[in-house]
């Protein structure tokens, strides 16, 4: 077994005084120096810290799984998007482009019972008839949900054309396209310029058409979009970035927050992507985002200067305790103290957190 530092210097002073014929002497420095170097002070402040901190973050609507998002955090390079759902607002407005007859109640019986974001648009928006006989239903990630409905089968599908956000069919006839329009995230591009300006590249990835998907990325000023991707495509193109953060909401993107540096669900996604996620949003916005940085990076701080002062703290009192001028019952009263003086120091730290995050809420 490895002795540590501190132990050599223990065993050197002790035996120093004990070659010297002041036993009693070397006894009561070493034992100073055992009372002032115990981690005390470093094993129950940083916990601590990390727990105000993850608190605080509650306070806002954020919820970390574990204290090791707020290492990572400062580590990201790359933050990939998902577009509906996470970029946009939440308002959108629902066109419905029927071929010939109308399948309102088919429609509405599939999307009810879908949890893509879209689905809920069109199940919030529409009402239709509850007693259609509905077998073998089932919901294909990147594709859509289809069902044996009163004998047919229908399905829900990408559309073929770009303005439209997909298709409904009926025994593979195309019998309905459905325009929905996104409302961007009023926070947008403010977002996408802060990570810019402190040296971040921001992506949209998105199931999304092409045109839909540049259009949003132009408006927010991104470094690239990816469009059209399936669900095994986003984790591949997330695999292949190291120190990434992956923001999602949607079945589709369930892969792709597990296998992120730090996944991130959004407001509203569906119960596989939460279970991937190392972050889950409460609320909505992309406002969440910038708190998530600056809170961790606030919280980094603080166990930082901990460790600074618990070192300083360290080599002057083992110092004082070597030349004898602190004995074991001073080194006793000095232990707690130095721990609940670094609490106290952290708590004041860490309310700078509240005023970062509460500044962002009134600037959103």
């Amino acid at each position: 077994i490895r002795r540590q530092p501190a132990c050599d210097y223990v065993i050197l002073v002790l035996f120093y005084f004990i070659n010297r014929g002041e036993a009693l002497e070397g006894v009561n420095r070493a034992l100073a120096m055992i009372i002032i170097t115990c981690p005390c002070a470093l094993g129950f402040n940083l916990p601590i810290t990390l727990l105000i901190g993850m608190k605080k973050f509650s306070g806002q609507g954020i919820i970390l799984k574990d204290d090791s998002v707020v290492e990572k955090m400062a580590k990201i390079q790359d933050i990939f998007l998902d577009k509906t759902g996470t970029v946009t607002s939440g308002h959108r407005e629902l066109k419905l482009h029927w071929i010939d007859k109308q399948y309102l109640d088919e429609l509405v019986c599939l999307e009810s019972r879908s949890a893509h974001p879209l689905a809920l648009v069109v199940a919030g928006q529409l009402s239709g008839s509850e007693k259609l006989l509905i077998n073998n239903y089932k919901e294909i990630p990147g594709v859509g949900p289809q069902a044996n409905i009163e004998g047919a089968l229908f399905e829900i599908r990408p559309s073929d054309e770009e303005m439209y956000s997909f298709s409904m069919f009926k025994d593979d006839e195309l019998v309905l396209n459905v325009e929905i329009e996104d409302v961007l995230d009023s926070t947008f591009k403010q977002t996408v310029s802060f990570f810019k300006n402190i040296g971040h590249k921001v992506f949209i990835l998105s199931g999304d058409k092409k045109q839909r998907t540049l259009k949003a990325g132009s408006v927010g000023g991104v470094d690239g979009c990816f469009f059209e991707t399936e669900p095994i495509s986003k984790s591949e193109i997330i695999t292949r970035r190291p120190r990434n953060l992956m923001l999602g909401d949607g079945v589709n993107d369930a892969l792709a927050l597990k296998n992120a540096y730090v996944g991130v669900a959004a407001s509203g996604g569906v119960d596989l992507a939460l279970a991937s996620a190392d972050v889950y949003f409460c609320r909505a916005g992309l406002v969440n985002l910038k708190k998530l940085f600056v809170g961790c990076l606030d919280i980094v701080r603080a166990l930082k200067l901990n460790i600074g002062i618990s070192i300083f703290y360290n080599l002057i009192f083992i110092a004082l305790a070597m030349l004898g001028e602190i004995g074991p019952l001073a080194a006793a009263v000095l232990m707690p103290a130095s721990s609940v003086s670094l609490l106290v120091f952290s708590i004041l730290m860490l309310k700078k957190m509240d005023s970062h995050l509460d500044q962002m809420n009134v600037l959103s």
